[in-house]
């Protein structure tokens, strides 16, 4: 996505490509497409190459900008080792579009100490030329390859250049003397710089963690969902409603309510897969679940048990109330007809019905609500049947 957003706002300024006359900002622009395009969003780094890709153009940046301040107070020293620094980091940033990421942050890793260096020796430490240096522990530790080992030795090599700076250079030592106002306009530059790059790369990651973390919820969820969930149906699985059984059933032993347990079966499923074919079996099975999560309460729980066999949970509903609303679905789907795979087809449901006594447990209360529905079938099919 960033890419496609950084492609599209440079396509929109560089269109004086066209152009035939010869255009001193079409070229500045060329050179930042050529340095920007970077076309890997599959890139396992793309992340890495993105950002540091606009850290090193930032720092470029910067060398070119010294570059002509050097020429204006006549420090060639300082002038031609920004011309290098900005030759290493346009270097950098091509290896880099071509994910040379490691080699880039090598010439980068270069470029730093040798700018650092150069612009300390020359105008001394209150010129803030040092603070490049802090750049270099998040440029190598964000890198997501490389030995650890290396990095943390690259990283104290830097440390130990920035003691030595420290000591030779502390006591306002330098090769060229420049007012104190011009020194402190140079820190003040300095200072800046590095607080841009830090933030910008720790708004990338910070951004970066955010959307991981977002998407990991999002992962999270549809597995939840996916784990208790019947496929065919939406409708809660076994899994599911075994769960929430258990969690009803330590509900109701810590008060005086009760909940009454309906088990649902479709009267000879058999003969119409062999009928009409299991697609239009399917199809009445998902037909059902329509009818059954459209007829009964929100608060109800409804689950696909198994096969064509479904269960229903009505939390604190005497067995009287649940067989009435049972009875209503029974009608309901009795009077409609369920168009499947080109055929019109009635389907009838038998329910078995039990409520939940503390001193019997829930496998009795399920066995009973089985045994009712069995009496069902064996009587004839489409009823409801209330068991002991």
């Amino acid at each position: 996505m960033l890419n496609n957003i950084k492609n599209a706002a440079i396509d929109a300024s560089f269109r004086t490509y066209s152009r035939p006359s010869f255009d001193i900002k079409a070229l500045v622009n060329k050179y930042i497409r050529l340095m920007f395009d970077i076309h890997t969003p599959e890139h396992d780094y793309y992340r890495y190459l993105i950002s540091s890709q606009q850290i090193f153009f930032l720092i470029a940046a910067i060398h070119a900008t010294t570059a002509v301040a050097a020429t204006l107070m006549g420090i060639q020293p300082l002038f031609y080792f920004s011309l290098l620094g900005l030759t290493l980091f346009s270097l950098s940033m091509l290896l880099n579009k071509r994910t040379y990421d490691i080699h880039a942050v090598w010439l980068a890793y270069i470029g730093i100490n040798i700018f650092s260096l150069v612009g300390v020796i020359s105008l001394g430490w209150s010129s803030g030329f040092y603070f490049y240096l802090l750049i270099i522990g998040p440029l190598l530790f964000l890198h997501p390859n490389g030995s650890l080992r290396l990095k943390s030795f690259m990283t104290a090599l830097s440390v130990i250049h920035l003691l030595i700076l420290s000591q030779l250079f502390n006591d306002g030592a330098s090769f060229y003397q420049v007012s104190p106002a011009l020194l402190a306009v140079a820190n003040f530059a300095n200072v800046m710089a590095l607080y841009v790059i830090l933030a910008y790369f720790t708004f990338i990651y910070s951004w970066a963690a955010k959307q991981s973390e977002k998407r990991l919820k999002e992962l999270s969820s549809q597995w939840e969902n996916l784990a208790s969930k019947d496929m065919l149906t939406g409708l809660y699985n076994r899994r599911a409603m075994s769960e929430y059984l258990n969690e009803e059933v330590s509900r109701v032993n810590r008060g005086d309510k009760t909940f009454t347990l309906a088990m649902i079966d479709i009267d000879k499923f058999k003969s119409i897969n062999d009928n009409y074919g299991h697609q239009a079996g399917d199809e009445v099975i998902r037909s059902i679940s329509r009818l059954m999560s459209g007829h009964f309460r929100h608060h109800d729980m409804i689950a696909r048990w198994g096969g064509e066999e479904f269960m229903i949970v009505f939390p604190e509903t005497a067995l009287k109330s649940a067989a009435s609303i049972a009875d209503g679905l029974r009608k309901k789907i009795a009077a409609t007809k369920i168009v499947a795979d080109g055929h019109d087809i009635i389907a009838t449901v038998t329910i078995g019905l039990s409520s939940y006594k503390r001193e019997y447990g829930l496998d009795a209360c399920i066995n009973d609500a089985d045994q009712a529905l069995y009496f069902g079938k064996e009587a004839g099919r489409n009823q409801v049947i209330v068991g002991q």
